[in-house]
Order: structure tokens, then C-alpha cells, then sequence
């Protein structure tokens, strides 16, 4: 598991920026719903309390900020991804209506009913008890595993209604999702070996069951306190093998897979502009540097255009990597 997960704190709005473009299989996002206010309330230990979850659920033009989050996913997502967004009637229009404008393929709008939700203390509506997921793509060809919904639905063809009940928090976050919805998107969206982003992490909830279903996982979060207990929560659950970073750097996709994607690919973050870059080809476990006359003759010249990944010299001592013995000597 060494290397496929890359955690990252800060605005998902500079980090989605810094994606390369077309990189990701699958985007599973949990967007703030801008329910915080000085006269919003909500439920806890069966009396109303203030509705505070943070500053970062109060937005001041929430439409905008889904227009470009959404559009930066876009162009994050691979030509077959898919785009998954987790939302109430507070914020699903405002989503809908984004996914509309920039022209995605709307392909599901999935129910999340969940038979134990908290109960209402006004008396003048009904019990909230739903979530919308909006499921999406750029076009109508797109990953979609079908055979594993009939597989997870007893045989039968899943429908666009979810029963799964909400389960208790394993972490403070007021907006923590059940491993097991996180679980059925995955299966339903992306294959082993597959690159999955969250770009609201939260406490990890996704990169967890990335993780343990054999996917890379690369995951933003705003908040300090949440994103220290990603960290804590994913390294705890992949035996500790998992290579985290912090630095706000342009993401490096290896994207070598096999034809049967055995394994998750490499994920590396570099900074060309102040560190140390070395290359690795998607064939080799060695690294060279860019001068490597062996390398050049080999490629025909040209490192990134002919598939080589650019990383730092102690990224690659970090992934196993050797050191070329005609430009390392």
C-alpha cells in the first residue's frame, strides 16, 4: 500500500487546481450544505441547540462556490469517471443546477433513505430521513459496474432508492457518512487499481474504504483539526505503510496499470521549481536523471512525452526505486 494515498490540507479549490488534468477514475464529494448560521438550529441529545459545524459550511454565494468546485472536478475527472455528490434539499438545487450548467450527464439522482434518522423536534414537517446523491458524468460513456450493484443487491437490479440505515460517528465530524454508502458508490463506480478523490475528506470517511478496496485514494480538507484525524484514521486502518503529505505541490500521477489492475498506482506529489527532480519510466524501478544519456537513447528522447514520471529524489528512494548506474554512478 506504500505510496497510493495522498492526503493534502487546505482549500480544495487551489488543490483541485493543482490535478492533473484527466487523472482521476472516481470523485465522491460531500460539499458543505451552508446550514451554519447565528439563527440556524439543530438536534443533539434531543434539544435544539445552534447549528455551527464550522466556517467552512458557511459560504457566502453558495452557488457560485458549487459552480467551481464542480467545474474544477470536471476537469480533474478521467473521460469515463464519474462524479458523485452527497447533499440535502439545503444544497442539492444549487448542485443540480451547476451539474446542468456545465453540461455533465446526469445519470442518477439516488435516494439515501435511512430508516434511523434523528428525530424532528418541531411539529409543523415531516421527519428529514433522506440524503440526494447526484450521480454524473462528462458524457454517456462512462464506468458503471453493473454486475457488482446485482451482486451487492441480492441479484436483482439495483434501483435508485438506498436503504442503509446511519451508524453511529467513529470520529467527531458532524457530517460523517457510513463506510458501508462509501463502500456501494466505490464498488458501483471504479475498479481495483483505481484513482479515487474526495475533495471535502472531512475525517477520512472514503479513504478509508479506498484503502481497503484496493484503490489509490487522494483527499482535500480544509480544516486542520479534520485533516489530522484523516491521517490518523486512514493510516490506522492500511498497517501503516501508507505515505502521507502536507506540502501544497502539483500533483504527479503514475498512472501504469495493468491490463488486469492488479494493484493501485503510485501517487507522488513534486515541486519542480525547488526540489531535486529525478525521473522514473513507467517500466522501470529505477530513476534517472534528466541528463541520463542511456535513458534519452532508450526513450528517442524526450522524458514526459514519452511516458516518464518527474518525482524527487527522496520520493523515489521512498517507493524502492534504484538509482540509474549510468547517471548515478
Amino acid at each position: 500500500m506504500a505510496g497510493n494515498i495522498n492526503l493534502q490540507q487546505g482549500d480544495c479549490l487551489d488543490l483541485l487546481k493543482m490535478t492533473p488534468p484527466e487523472s482521476v477514475d472516481l470523485i465522491f464529494a460531500d460539499p458543505p450544505y451552508n446550514l451554519s448560521g447565528p439563527t440556524s438550529l439543530t438536534c443533539s441529545g434531543g434539544r435544539p441547540v445552534a447549528c455551527d459545524k464550522g466556517k467552512w459550511d458557511q459560504i457566502a454565494d453558495i452557488d457560485q462556490f458549487n459552480l467551481e468546485w464542480i467545474r474544477l472536478c470536471k476537469n480533474a475527472l478521467k473521460p469515463e469517471g464519474t462524479l458523485w455528490i452527497s447533499g440535502t434539499l439545503h444544497n442539492h438545487p444549487s448542485v443540480g443546477q451547476a451539474l446542468k450548467q456545465l453540461r455533465f450527464w446526469i445519470i442518477n439522482d439516488i435516494i439515501w433513505y435511512k430508516p434511523n434518522a434523528t428525530p424532528l423536534l418541531q411539529r409543523n414537517r415531516l421527519a428529514p430521513s433522506t440524503e440526494l446523491i447526484w450521480l454524473a458524468a462528462k458524457s454517456k460513456h462512462y464506468y458503471f459496474d453493473y454486475v457488482a450493484a446485482k451482486e451487492i443487491n441480492g441479484g436483482k437490479q439495483m434501483r435508485n432508492l438506498w436503504t442503509i440505515p446511519a451508524q453511529r460517528h467513529k470520529t467527531t465530524h458532524p457530517t460523517e457518512k457510513p463506510e458501508t454508502l462509501l463502500e456501494r458508490i466505490i464498488q458501483l463506480g471504479s475498479r481495483p487499481g483505481d484513482i479515487v478523490l474526495d475533495p471535502f475528506m472531512g475525517s477520512g470517511t472514503t479513504g478509508v474504504v479506498a484503502a481497503r478496496l484496493g484503490r489509490a485514494f487522494v483527499g482535500f480538507e480544509l480544516d486542520p483539526e479534520y485533516y489530522r484525524m484523516a491521517v490518523s484514521r486512514i493510516a490506522a486502518s492500511s498497517d501503516g505503510s501508507v505515505v502521507f503529505t502536507t506540502d501544497k505541490m502539483k500533483l504527479s500521477v503514475d498512472k501504469k496499470l495493468s491490463a488486469s489492475r492488479p494493484t493501485p498506482p503510485v501517487l507522488v506529489v513534486s515541486d519542480p521549481a525547488t526540489q531535486d527532480i529525478v525521473y522514473r519510466t513507467v517500466s522501470s524501478s529505477k530513476y534517472h536523471r534528466s541528463e541520463c544519456s542511456y535513458m534519452k537513447n532508450r526513450l528517442g528522447g524526450g522524458y514526459l512525452k514519452n511516458g516518464s514520471i518527474p518525482l524527487t529524489r527522496s520520493e523515489a528512494i521512498t517507493l524502492g526505486l534504484t538509482p540509474c548506474n549510468v547517471c548515478n554512478p
